[in-house]
C-alpha cells in the first residue's frame, strides 16, 4: 500500500498498533494523575507499552526501505519498552499487594529480571525472550493480587481480567489466527490487548 508516495508495508497492523498507542497513553496519561503510587506505576506501564506499540507500528509499516541496524534498533527498543512496561506492573503491584517487608527484595529481583532480559534481548534477538518475559509478568500479577487480595481486593477482578485478556490474546497470536488477508495474528492481538489494557486501567482507578 502506497501513502502520499510512501510504501506501507502491513497497514492493518501499523492502524492497529497505533490505535493500541492511543489508547495506551490516553489511559496512561489519566492515571498519572491518580494519587496512590501503585495506579501511577501503572499508569507509566501503559506509557511504556504506548511507546512500544508506536515503534513496533512504526516497524512494520515502514521497515522496508530501512538499514538492517535501523530494524534491529527498533526490534530491540519496541521490545525493551514491552519490558519496561511489564516491570512497572509487578512494581504497582508489589506495591499494592506484598507485605512491607517483602516490597524492596521483589522490586529488586523485578528489576534484575529486566536486567537479564534486555541483555539475552541484545545478544540474541529471539522473540521467544518477550514471550517469557510476558508470561512471567502474568504469572507474578496473578500471584501477588490473589496472595495480597486482603490488603487490596477491590483491584482484583479487574486486574485478573487483563491478566486473562493479554493471555486469549498471546495465545491468539501464537496460533496465528488470521481472520482476513488483511488481518493477520499481530493485528488480532493488538485488537485483544486494547481490551487488556482498558482492564490494567480500570484496575488501577480502584487502588485505594
Amino acid at each position: 500500500m502506497s501513502l502520499l508516495g510512501v510504501e506501507i508495508a502491513e497497514p492493518s497492523t501499523v492502524l492497529t498498533d497505533y490505535l493500541l498507542a492511543l489508547v495506551a497513553f490516553a489511559w496512561g496519561g489519566l492515571l498519572l494523575r491518580e494519587k496512590p503510587m501503585p495506579a501511577r506505576l501503572f499508569g507509566i506501564a501503559l506509557l511504556a507499552t504506548g511507546c512500544a506499540a508506536t515503534v513496533g507500528g512504526t516497524y512494520h509499516g515502514f521497515r522496508p526501505g530501512w538499514s538492517e541496524e535501523l530494524r534491529a534498533a527498533a526490534w530491540t527498543l519496541t521490545y525493551v519498552m514491552v519490558g519496561i512496561g511489564n516491570l512497572l506492573l509487578l512494581a504497582g503491584a508489589i506495591l499494592a499487594w506484598a507485605p512491607r517487608p517483602y516490597r524492596m527484595p521483589l522490586l529488586g529481583l523485578a528489576g534484575f529480571r529486566l536486567g537479564v532480559f534486555v541483555i539475552l534481548l541484545a545478544s540474541h534477538r529471539d522473540f521467544r525472550h518477550v514471550v517469557y518475559d510476558v508470561a512471567g509478568t502474568l504469572a507474578g500479577l496473578t500471584l501477588l493480587a490473589l496472595l495480597g487480595r486482603a490488603l487490596q481486593p477491590v483491584p482484583v477482578p479487574m486486574t485478573l481480567a487483563a491478566v486473562g485478556v493479554t493471555l486469549a490474546g498471546g495465545l491468539l497470536n501464537q496460533a496465528g489466527l488470521r481472520l482476513h488477508e488483511h488481518f493477520n495474528h499481530n493485528d488480532v492481538f493488538h485488537v485483544v490487548q486494547v481490551g487488556a489494557l482498558w482492564c490494567f486501567y480500570r484496575a488501577a482507578k480502584r487502588f485505594a
